[in-house]
């Protein structure tokens, strides 16, 4: 009986809130503006809790895959969530510098005139690629110098860190013509940040996979201080190309003789 009741009620105050929310847009023009912005609060606060829901319904229902296995001596991999699960919102055009793609994951550019369309693709839409989901990014009209992918790192990637260890990247990457790409491992420690940058092999994005190791014995990395991580993806005069990243894993193992 009461779990009955209890359904009832979460019902009925599900349906009301709907009608508020239809109310408040109703008469967005006639309030105050105090009134309106404490509203706009509340509904980017629901928004928030919203997407975070959706996007782990998305990883129960639809599949996700689960981070992949550390290699060898490793003790840390993992996917983003853009090429782990479908994402609430799977395509974007006109992307503004600092878009937000996904969690962990953001779109930056150097472009004034930028013409872009991202889509991201997964089972359900026929995807085949490398990894679980996939995203393509068309750029047409674009008078920047570059374009990059931002991902964040999880915490589980700077627990221990230090100068002893390695962290690599490989990509399944396509590319409808030949342009430089470039990742960028940043590393904060306190105020200060130490970057690491190599370039793609050329031969390798050619034949689709590429790979990077980031030696973290080349730089200043304290053991304990670390506490943040991202990765820049980095493509270099990306104008009139189509750029398809099926797939990206991390992963962290200890240098060799370690």
């Amino acid at each position: 009986m009461a779990a009955r009741l209890g359904s009832w009620l979460d019902a009925r105050l599900h349906r009301r809130g709907l009608r508020r929310w239809a109310r408040a847009r109703a008469h967005v023009g006639r309030m105050a503006p105090t009134l309106l912005a404490r509203l706009r609060q509340d509904a980017a606060a629901m928004r928030t809790a919203i997407d975070g829901f959706e996007r782990a319904a998305a990883e129960r229902l639809d599949g996700a895959a689960p981070d992949p296995a550390p290699p060898l001596h490793g003790d840390w991999a993992w996917r983003p969530p853009l090429w782990r699960a479908p994402v609430a919102a799977a395509g974007w055009t006109h992307v503004g510098p600092g878009t937000e793609l996904s969690e962990s994951v953001k779109l930056f550019h150097d472009a004034t005139n930028h013409e872009i369309a991202l889509r991201q693709h997964c089972p359900a839409a026929g995807w085949s690629g490398a990894g679980p989901c996939g995203v393509s990014v068309e750029v047409f009209g674009f008078d920047g110098r570059f374009l990059s992918l931002v991902v964040d790192l999880p915490d589980a990637a700077a627990r221990g860190l230090s100068g002893r260890h390695l962290v690599s990247l490989a990509l399944a990457l396509r590319l409808e013509s030949p342009i430089e790409v470039f990742a960028r491992l940043n590393i904060r420690q306190g105020p200060n940040t130490a970057q690491f940058l190599r370039e793609l092999p050329p031969e390798q994005v050619g034949a689709g996979a590429a790979s990077v190791d980031f030696d973290l014995g080349s730089g200043d990395i304290a053991e304990g201080r670390a506490d943040r991580l991202w990765l820049d993806l980095i493509f270099e005069r990306p104008r009139m190309n189509c750029i398809t990243v099926d797939d990206v894993v991390l992963a962290r193992r200890p240098r060799a003789g370690m």
